[in-house]
């Protein structure tokens, strides 16, 4: 889907479902929280966050997490970056990144249980 018509149907079904959208990032901001986290965002996700830093549900059932406050997971199979939780961080959603090419990357949820360790789960 184009990233333009996405944004037009976010803008369309905001109000319907009750969601908070936030003022975007600027490049600068975005390119900052980069270099802290040590990773390079996939295009399109820089394309979301340029368009609002995040989303909040006013149920606070599904949030997109603003940029700023996004945890960085690291384990021995790669990178991941968590951006999204549900229901008060009883579940999270992430993106494993590729290093070597900014635009590769898979989605994956987890299921927070205090007393594992994450195990990410991939979504292809």
């Amino acid at each position: 889907m184009d990233i333009n018509l996405y944004f037009k149907k976010l803008q369309s079904t905001t109000t319907k479902f009750n969601i908070e959208t936030k003022a975007g990032l600027n490049l600068k901001t975005i390119i900052e929280i980069e270099n802290r986290l040590k990773v390079k965002l996939p295009n399109d996700i820089i394309d979301f966050y340029l368009y609002t830093n995040g989303l909040e549900g006013n149920n606070l059932v599904f949030n997109i997490i603003p940029l700023p406050e996004v945890e960085k997971i690291k384990d021995a199979t790669g990178k991941y970056l968590t951006f999204a939780e549900y229901m008060i961080y009883s579940e999270i959603c992430g993106l494993e990144l590729d290093q070597a090419d900014r635009n590769k990357y898979k989605f994956f949820t987890h299921k927070n249980d205090k007393n594992k360790n994450l195990q990410a789960k991939p979504t292809d």
